[in-house]
């Protein structure tokens, strides 16, 4: 697997990638700070028995150059045999495995990414945990000293260069940081303190260039590295010099022989700057340091993020505050990292898919950024060509909406407004590309409103939708278009693409009352997905296979097309909307060719959101009649193969991401089956496989996490049971579930939190599968422990789809 890398950094804002070998490299969205490694930017422990020499270790396993310039002075590095490691993102766990190391140490960098939380999820920073234990029977003391380079002068060429003063702050987290800030008046060193009064202080941060504004009121980037005080620790601060061989002898000999560093003259430039803690470790105890780096934020996106909730009007403007207010929560983000991460890797998912899953999901912080007009943007990915109207992707978009709603409606909210700027201007780009993500706009609008229950964003979005509808689709609004002018207009994964757009867009218009408007866009949407569904049909069963007795074809003489031309029906299913039932067939033609045709290498030879496309179609609508129907784990197998062999393309450019990675949470939404209708307070559930053992499935939806259990019942008539939990209360009024197996006649039980519940149902079948249909006679109050259990009442014996 790959996985040699981690992005530390929040949504928009820049990061810091963290190397196989624990060195850093600068990704900021900065001049002068884009793709420079950070040959200063690590940490250092010593350990002192007393009467031994100590014991020192720079806590990284590689470092450019430097054995050439201090082979005296520089503390040793760890040999490869010395430490391990383990990436999962958001974390980078270390742990050192030498046998001679004096005491247990163990660190890990991570950062803030917690769902459902816009403010921590869009922090501009890494934390780091590094934890001790004495094991000895006698006491130790240990320093670790916290080395970061001063990004304002990593380029001689930067528009800052020559700005690299620091500061040292005092910052206490005794109370709450807004009434810190308030209360003491001491916030950083302004006139020049020289060492010996820098030593009568204990700072515990350090702040790399101005924090206040200039002449045209725009605060310049500045930058804050501070450590969580302890009463038990002392820290000391030093500044480092790289380029002066003597001082940089002096500094590292210093520390090796006391366990601090020469104090400097505050403030002044410097190339580097520590800061060391230490503390006297008791025999069978333990200590944890925690130390955050934080980089600037512009104010414009600062305000995005505030918006997200209410407390985060307690993080300051200056990196300080940021700073402050990140070591202040550090335990509850640990806590929220480690909980929904753990949700993935305890369950009954295949490992390679969560291991995949995870690695794809440094995406979030890679390919975000925000433009020159403060909007956030998805960067790279099938959208470059389209990036000036609107770089969005509906698959892509749903890990948004499931991991961080909050930026996914605002996100939302912007793209509509530029598109609408750019038809105003007649600089909207006709483009196919810029049509399809235009359209896939609209599945997402319809998704958040649904999912979130913003009935009130809805109402606000019709307008600036009807708006591009009636702009862009301009020459076909009125009549019906023939297929030339389709053709010409649309590639065929546009017209299905708009085929679904123009469907959601009219049942958001009936949600408000608008029905002879919705009728008018739903007769638009009709002709779209005829003409697309006869344009895929002529694809994907040739007129020589199809008979010319009207009989069907085969599913040996399909043709296989490339599955991305099948993203709309795909989204559509995500959100619940089935197609025709004639299309159905042609869906599952298309997954019988796949099976047939196409290898994991073939099918890797598309681009990456065909691959999620042909998983998420060939699971919603594989043939139950084929005995060797794929396997769910052997089609996520296929996925990750060619997921990676997509990483490693990227890599061979020199690139960390791209974006249709974040697709693969559209996959977990299909391999759960769980979705929660906010609007109608209404739960579909459509399981793709149902086992004689529990299948225990971790849910991330909109609105909360929770846990998802699906099992064949284990004794009496055929059946299955839904066990679910969430971590917030929903109100459920009707439930509908699609079942991969045909029932005639069944029985329903439901149980809410130990007390049965009567229900109303009714059931429809076809060949291959039933629709049932549940109500309540009021709406339920669901939270932990909802059950159904459906059984098959019928004489004939349940078929099953594979």
């Amino acid at each position: 697997m790959i996985n040699h890398t981690i992005p530390l950094g929040g949504i928009g804002t820049g990061y810091l990638l963290l190397d196989q070998w624990g060195r850093f490299f600068s990704h900021l969205p900065y001049e002068g700070m884009k793709s420079l490694p950070l040959n200063n930017t690590f940490s250092c422990i010593r350990v002192q028995k007393q009467g031994a020499q100590p014991y020192l270790r720079l806590l990284c396993g590689k470092l450019n150059g430097y054995t050439r310039f201090y082979p005296n002075a520089l503390p040793p590095l760890l040999n490869e045999d010395e430490y391990q490691r383990d990436y999962a993102y958001p974390w980078a766990n270390f742990k050192c495995s030498y046998p001679q190391t004096p005491v247990s140490i163990s660190w890990r960098y991570f950062s803030p990414f917690v769902p459902y939380d816009p403010v921590a999820a869009a922090m501009p920073l890494e934390l780091m945990q590094l934890r001790v234990v004495n094991k000895n029977p006698f006491p130790v003391r240990v320093s670790v000293l916290f080395l970061v380079d001063n990004l304002l002068l990593l380029d001689s060429n930067s528009r800052t260069s020559g700005k690299g003063n620091v500061y040292a702050v005092q910052s206490s987290l005794q109370q709450a940081m807004v009434d810190q800030f308030k209360a003491n008046g001491f916030r950083g060193t302004i006139t020049e303190l020289p060492p010996e009064m820098v030593k009568s202080y204990e700072f515990n941060g350090l702040v790399f260039g101005e924090r206040r504004k200039d002449d045209s009121h725009v605060s310049p980037f500045n930058a804050c590295l501070m450590l969580k005080k302890h009463p038990s620790t002392k820290i000391s601060l030093g500044a480092y010099d790289p380029e002066d061989i003597e001082k940089s002898e002096r500094f590292w000999r210093y520390f090796t022989k006391s366990g601090t560093v020469p104090a400097p003259r505050i403030p002044q430039p410097m190339k580097g700057a520590a800061l060391v803690a230490t503390t006297d470790l008791p025999a069978g105890s333990a200590h944890q340091f925690n130390k955050v780096f934080v980089w600037y934020l512009p104010e414009n996106q600062l305000d995005k993020i505030k918006s997200g909730r209410d407390e985060a009007s307690n993080v300051s403007s200056s990196s300080q505050g940021v700073a402050q207010y990140a070591l202040q929560h550090i335990d509850y983000y640990a806590t929220a990292v480690d909980k929904w991460q753990q949700k993935l890797l305890t369950s009954n998912l295949p490992p390679e898919f969560v291991s995949a899953l995870l690695h794809a999901s440094r995406s979030f912080t890679t390919q975000s950024s925000y433009n020159g007009d403060g909007h956030l943007m998805l960067w790279a990915g099938v959208a470059n060509c389209a990036k000036r109207a609107c770089s969005w992707n509906f698959l892509t978009g749903m890990a948004f909406l499931i991991f961080s709603p909050h930026y996914h409606t605002k996100a939302i909210t912007e793209c509509f407004a530029r598109i609408n700027h750019l038809l105003t201007s007649n600089e909207y780009p006709n483009t196919p590309e810029s049509l399809s993500c235009t359209a896939s706009l609209f599945l997402s609008a319809y998704a958040d409103a649904l999912f979130l229950g913003h009935r009130a964003r809805l109402a606000e979005w019709l307008k600036p939708m009807e708006n591009i509808v009636d702009t862009v689709l301009h020459d076909f609004k009125d009549g019906s278009p023939s297929m030339g002018a389709l053709r010409s207009a649309f590639d065929l994964r546009g017209m299905g693409l708009w085929a679904g757009a123009l469907s959601v867009f009219s049942l958001m218009l009936h949600e408000v009352g608008e029905s002879q408007k919705a009728d008018k866009y739903q007769q638009m949407a009709t002709v779209f997905s005829l003409s697309y569904g006869d344009e895929i049909y002529k694809k994907l069963v040739p007129p020589e296979a199809s008979g010319s007795n009207g009989t069907e074809a085969s599913p040996a003489s399909a043709s296989e097309i490339d599955s991305i031309l099948l993203e709309g029906p795909c989204s559509l299913s995500l959100l619940g909307i089935e197609p025709k039932i004639a299309f159905k067939k042609t869906l599952k033609y298309h997954w019988q060719s796949s099976k047939n045709q196409a290898t994991a290498a073939g099918r890797s030879t598309q681009d990456f959101l065909g691959n999620v496309v042909d998983t998420i179609v060939g699971q919603f609508y594989k043939r139950s009649s084929d005995s060797e129907a794929e396997n769910i784990k052997d089609s996520l197998s296929h996925l990750v193969e060619a997921y990676y062999l997509h990483v490693q393309e990227q890599e061979s450019k020199r690139e960390t991401a791209f974006t249709e990675s974040l697709s693969m949470w559209a996959v977990l939404q299909m391999i759960n089956g769980f979705y929660y209708d906010a609007l109608h307070q209404s739960l579909y559930l459509r399981p793709i496989m149902i086992n004689d053992e529990a299948l225990r499935l971790p849910l991330f939806t909109p609105l909360s996490m929770g846990d998802l259990v699906v099992q064949k019942n284990a004794s009496g008539r055929p059946g299955v049971t839904f066990t679910f939990s969430i971590e917030i209360p929903v109100s459920i009024q009707s439930v509908n579930i699609l079942l991969p197996m045909v029932m005639d006649s069944i029985v329903v039980e439901c149980n809410n939190d130990g007390h049965s519940e009567s229900v109303e149902s009714t059931v429809t079948a076809n060949d291959d599968s039933t629709h049932l249909s549940i109500t309540f006679k009021k709406p339920l109050k669901v939270l932990n422990d909802f059950a159904l259990r459906i059984t098959d009442t019928s004489q004939n014996q349940t078929r099953t789809q594979s």
